[in-house]
């Protein structure tokens, strides 16, 4: 399992008419991952960091997939 490519979450958001795009991907064995991108600076900035947030809350357990 891998997450999506920066260049396919850019392709997304553009085809979504998004400026700001995070995918999360998930596996039954536990594993997960993301991939994140903002249509310029600022935007892949709070992206990433919302994603990590997530990711963080993902791995303490706060939140819970399954």
């Amino acid at each position: 399992m891998k997450p999506l490519t920066i260049e396919q979450a850019k392709q997304l958001g553009k085809k979504l008419g998004a400026d700001g795009v995070i995918v999360l991907v998930f596996s039954d064995a536990g594993q997960f991952g993301y991939t994140s991108y903002g249509r310029d600076r600022k935007r892949c900035d709070r992206m990433y960091k919302l994603a990590e947030k997530i990711e963080r809350q993902l791995k303490t357990g706060e939140w819970e997939v399954w």
